[in-house]
């Protein structure tokens, strides 16, 4: 690597991971003079693959601090019903964000054409319809 040396500490990424994983955020962390600049762990997270993931699970954690949060939220009678929802709202996108496969929205399947069914699919139509014709002209006589 060219030059300067890097001040990142396995303690100092530590600290900030479980400062992240108590709902702090990187920015309101880094505005302490005992952290670094938000810049300087995004240029970590690039450079040291272990402090990436630690970052990556502190997120994830994070997470499951907000749903706690939107309960104590929702629980609270001092709070006006329309700020409970921005604010129940807000976490809710942002954990659907940070972890979209546990809390994000669920992708609606793609609706079938009519002119894109399936050999499988038009067999099973095309039975159902020479069932359902041989039943009427049954019935009918």
């Amino acid at each position: 690597m060219t030059g300067r040396p890097s001040t990142y500490t396995e303690e100092m990424g530590n600290l900030i991971c479980d400062r992240l994983t108590e709902g702090i955020s990187l920015r309101k962390l880094c505005k302490s003079d005992k952290f670094p600049n938000a810049s300087t762990v995004y240029v970590w997270l690039d450079r040291f693959p272990s402090f990436a993931d630690k970052y990556t699970r502190a997120r994830e954690a994070a997470t499951e601090d907000m749903l706690e949060e939107i309960f104590e939220i929702a629980d609270n009678p001092e709070i006006e019903v329309q700020d409970k929802r921005v604010r129940i709202d807000t976490r809710k996108w942002a954990m659907g964000k940070l972890r979209p496969t546990r809390y994000g929205d669920v992708p609606q399947k793609d609706k079938v054409k009519t002119d894109e069914i399936d050999a499988p699919e038009a067999d099973a139509l095309a039975a159902f319809f020479a069932e359902t014709i041989l039943a009427a002209k049954r019935n009918s006589k």
